[in-house]
């Protein structure tokens, strides 16, 4: 009985040792790769997104005297402050799609027209 379990735990172990030695082939080698969109999650990313949707919205004259605040977390971007004009909040919209590594923009934008309070 003893030597049948100690027989056995070699075995189990071996077999384990082997499965993790050999190398990975075909469509398992595949399976195990990183999603480049799961990679979008990865430190550094989201600030490139970041960065990069505000520059757009920074660059475009579009925007003149609007308040946009921008934050992302794996290609989600959000969109939130005060814009003058309708046409301004579109306009940002716009811009965040347009913008690589962006694969979804929630816009917060509150129009708020000029002069009013």
């Amino acid at each position: 009985m003893i030597i049948s379990k100690g027989l056995y735990a070699v075995v189990w172990t071996t077999a384990v040792a082997v499965s993790i030695a050999l190398p990975v082939r075909g469509a398992a080698r595949e399976a195990l790769a990183p999603d480049p969109v799961a990679m979008q999650g990865v430190a550094g990313h989201d600030s490139v997104v970041r960065h990069d949707v505000k520059t757009a919205l920074g660059a475009d004259p579009v925007l003149e005297g609007a308040h946009i605040a921008v934050s992302a977390r794996d290609g989600h971007v959000t969109l939130a402050g005060v814009v003058t004009s309708e046409a301004q909040r579109q306009r940002a919209l716009a811009l965040a799609w347009g913008t690589r590594g962006v694969r979804l923009v929630d816009n917060a934008l509150d129009v708020l027209p000029v002069g009013l309070p």
